[in-house]
Formats: C-alpha cells, structure tokens, sequence
C-alpha cells in the first residue's frame, strides 16, 4: 500500500523539523560557552547578549533536502545550488566567529551565484540570451544574499519570511511536482525548527550563516522552477514582495542620496517601525498579516493566471511600496550607528 502523498510530505517536514531544532538547540549552548555572542549596543536592537550563527541547523537539513530532490531527479542545477548554498553559509559562518572583510566574502558570493546561475541556465537559452541570463542570474544570486542579510535585523522576521514564501510557492506548485514539493517543505520546517528560539524574544540569531544561505537558496529555487516550468516567477515575486520592497527602496534612496552603501545603518521600514515603538513581535506579526491576507490571495490568482501573473504582482507590490516609502525605507531617521568595522550594513544579526 502506497502512502499517500500528502501524508508523505508531512512526515518529511516533520522529521525536518525535529532534526533542525536539535542542531540549533545544541548550537545554541556550544555558542553559549564558547562566546559566540551578538552584544547589544549601537548597531543592534535588542539588550544583553544572545548566541548567533543560529542558522547552521536550518543550513544542515536544508542543504540534505536540496540533495535529496537532487539525487531523485538527477538534477545537476540542484547539485549546485546546495553546493553554492554551503559556500556562501560557510562564509557567513566564518564572518559569525570570526568576522571577515567585505572582500572575501564578496568573492565568495560571486563564485557561488555564478556556478550555480551556470547550472540553471545551462541549455535552456540560445548562446547569447544564456549569456545575458546568466549574468543576471548571477547578480541576481549574490544580490540576493546580501538582501536578506540587511532584512535580518528584528527576531522572527527573516524566519517567517522565508517559512511564508517557502510554505505558499510548496502549496502552489505543480501537481505532479510532489519531490520539489517535498523539498520546499522540508527546508520551511527546518526553518521552523529555528525559529522556536528565534522567536520574539529570541534565544539566538541566524546569523550571517542562515540569512546569506536563505536568500540565496529563496533566490535559485525560484530561477530552477521557473526554467522547470514548475511555478511562474510572478508568484515567487509576489510571496517576497515585502523584503523586496523594502531592501530595494532602501537602497536606491541610499544610492541617489550618495550614501556609502556598505556603511552600517537602520534606515530599512521595519526598523523605522520598530523604532516607532513597535516591539520585534508586533512587527513580525505586521509581517505575517500583510503576507497572508494581502499577498497570499494574489499569489494565487497570479498562480492559476499566468497570462496575468505580471499585471497581478504589479498590482500586489504597489500598496507595500507605498507603505515602506511612508515609513521611510532609505531615510536616516536616527545617527548612523559607527561602522564596528566588520563592513556589514545589517542592523543586528538575527
């Protein structure tokens, strides 16, 4: 007797679930002891010191989930972009420990979206179109790292984004693409797994290591199941229309005002929010309620009109841009916090 295959893809979040919260359970008392702190101040908003590099039991099982549909498909894109996953969590788990410059790390996350952009595109275009994509999805890759790092900043707020885009892009994919499926379940349950410690108030913080891992894996499914034909962009777009927004208004403010854009700072909307007395909580449930009841039902219209999906996910980012310009995404509202020399913009790893 075949078991049925929802039940099947529960079981896998489940076992997910448990593995993750165990490694990041026992991360959290090895960063405990051996001092691998995040120390409130300036930069950071919370108080007290809280363990980080949270991130590597989500990392773990995630990177297994990628392999796993990997092996089953004999996909050599997926191959790849576990691997490049583990190079850019590598780094940022060094930079967690350690701290590294801005140029390494750069090189890191450049090499790694370019072999896996390369694995994506590989035969799905004409010589020169595979060309221009892979540039793109290159820049597209790398960018994507460094947009969730900067996101990273409240408790809770990274983790459910990427449980909420994971978990709807899983419900709104193909029917008969039940391994992918599969896996984005499993990597939103590992993510799951963090953040009952992450959760308002943490216990402990992704870290470098989980945020640059996330965005770049959020990042290369949503390429491989576009060329997969397996969920329209448009829906992926949609789902992370609030990082999106925010991280991009940010930074072209920031850009046209002729700041450093590697300077540290809290100009993003949530932090303006936050810094508005709205606790980590209430923000990240802010963020729970605009994904849900705003652009869930438009992912999918997006996703069962794909002739319109563009025009749908036009129509969803305009009022998320309104409202992070109303907050003022990019506006220094406060003093810039003094650059604490690790070359990071982000506010506090989380």
């Amino acid at each position: 007797m075949s078991i049925p295959p929802a039940i099947a893809i529960a079981v896998v979040g489940a076992v997910a679930f448990a593995a993750s919260f165990g490694i990041t359970e026992s991360w959290r008392r090895i960063a405990n002891r051996r001092g691998v702190l995040d120390e409130g101040g300036t930069r950071a908003s919370h108080v007290g010191t809280v363990p980080r590099a949270g991130g590597v039991g989500f990392v773990f099982v995630g990177t297994v989930a990628i392999e796993v549909a990997a092996f089953s498909q004999g996909s050599a894109p997926l191959t790849a972009l576990a691997l490049g996953g583990l190079a850019a969590a590598a780094v940022g788990f060094v930079d967690d420990v350690r701290e590294l410059r801005a140029a390494p790390r750069l090189a890191v996350h450049l090499l790694s979206a370019a072999i896996a952009a390369l694995a994506i595109v590989w035969g799905q275009f004409d010589a020169t179109r595979g060309l221009a994509m892979w540039v793109l999805l290159t820049i597209g890759l790398a960018g994507a790292i460094n947009l969730y790092n900067f996101m990273d900043g409240l408790d809770g707020l990274a983790a459910s984004e990427a449980i909420f885009v994971l978990g709807a892009a899983a419900a709104l994919m193909a029917d008969d693409a039940m391994s992918a499926r599969a896996m984005l379940v499993a990597i939103a349950a590992a993510v799951l797994g963090f953040l009952v410690l992450n959760w308002p108030p943490a216990r402990l913080f992704m870290g470098d290591v989980g945020s640059g891992w996330l965005g770049f894996v959020l990042a290369g499914l949503a390429a491989w199941t576009w060329f997969q034909e397996l969920l329209h962009p448009a829906v992926w777009a949609i789902l992370a229309a609030v990082f999106v927004s925010d991280s991009v208004v940010c930074l072209l403010r920031r850009l046209l005002r002729g700041d450093r854009v590697s300077q540290p700072h809290r100009s993003h909307a949530y932090q303006n929010l936050h810094r508005l007395r709205a606790s980590h909580r209430v923000v990240t449930q802010l963020l729970w309620a605009v994904n849900l009841l705003w652009l869930a039902p438009l992912a999918v219209l997006a996703a069962s009109r794909s002739d319109a999906a563009w025009w749908v996910a036009a129509a969803a980012y305009v009022p998320v841009v309104v409202a992070v310009l109303w907050l003022g995404s990019g506006v220094p509202g406060i003093a810039e916090p003094k650059d604490s020399g690790s070359g990071s913009a982000e506010e506090g790893r989380r």
